[in-house]
Order: C-alpha cells, then sequence, then structure tokens
C-alpha cells in the first residue's frame, strides 16, 4: 500500500507545480499544498526503505537528517512563499540535496559490502 501513497503524493506534486505558474491561486495554497505534497513523497519513499536488503536500509541518521532537511524546506518555502520563482529554486535545491545524499548514501554502503565481501572470500590479504 506504501507505493500508492509514493505515487498519489507524485501526481499532488505535479499537479501542486502545474499551480505555481497560475496567479488565480493564493499563494500560500500553492505553497503548502507543494511542501504538503513533497515531504509526503519523501515519507513514502523511504518507508519503502524497510523492504530492501538488509544492507541497504538506511539507519535512524538518515531519517533523522532527511526530517530535519524536510522541516529547513518548509520553513524556507513559508519564508518564499510570495515568489514563485524562488520557491521553485528552494524546492529544486531540496530536491537535489537528497538526491546528493541518497547517493552519497548508497555509494558508502556498497563499498563496504564490497570490502565485506572480499574479506569473507579471503581476496585482498596479504600472505
Amino acid at each position: 500500500m506504501i507505493h500508492i501513497g509514493l505515487i498519489i503524493a507524485l501526481i499532488n506534486i505535479t499537479i501542486a507545480l502545474e499551480f505555481m505558474r497560475e496567479p488565480e491561486v493564493d499563494t500560500v495554497a500553492k505553497n503548502a499544498f507543494l511542501v504538503i505534497s513533497f515531504l509526503l513523497f519523501y515519507l513514502f519513499l523511504f518507508l519503502l526503505g524497510f523492504y530492501a536488503k538488509f544492507g541497504y536500509r538506511a539507519g535512524t541518521k538518515f531519517f533523522l537528517v532527511q526530517a530535519l532537511m524536510g522541516l529547513v524546506f518548509a520553513a524556507l518555502m513559508a519564508a518564499t512563499y510570495r515568489n514563485g520563482y524562488l520557491s521553485i529554486a528552494v524546492t529544486v535545491i531540496y530536491v537535489y540535496s537528497i538526491l546528493i545524499m541518497v547517493v552519497r548514501r548508497y555509494r558508502r554502503v556498497n563499498a563496504c559490502l564490497e570490502e565485506f565481501f572480499q574479506d569473507a572470500e579471503g581476496e585482498g590479504k596479504e600472505p
């Protein structure tokens, strides 16, 4: 059922970004809808991590950092709600910062797992 929430949140993000171009829609409502949609999307996305392989599951520190980033994102969106272009810029920075963190974590986990398996097979040890 988590994947259904993920799809609905993604659809809401698309709708919220379409509303950003519309001057008739209230700016507070547009930004609130965008923030809630993004936070729900990443919540559902990271909840799917519970189904990942053991070595790839994220820890508490990762989730706390993501929650802090979500709070900072919401605060920056609240501070820039009157300027649509600035709000979109804040959104882009938020999305790419999460992407960078996820990629860095994936590379670190892969390096640790490769090292673990090499040590387990006896490779890389000096005679």
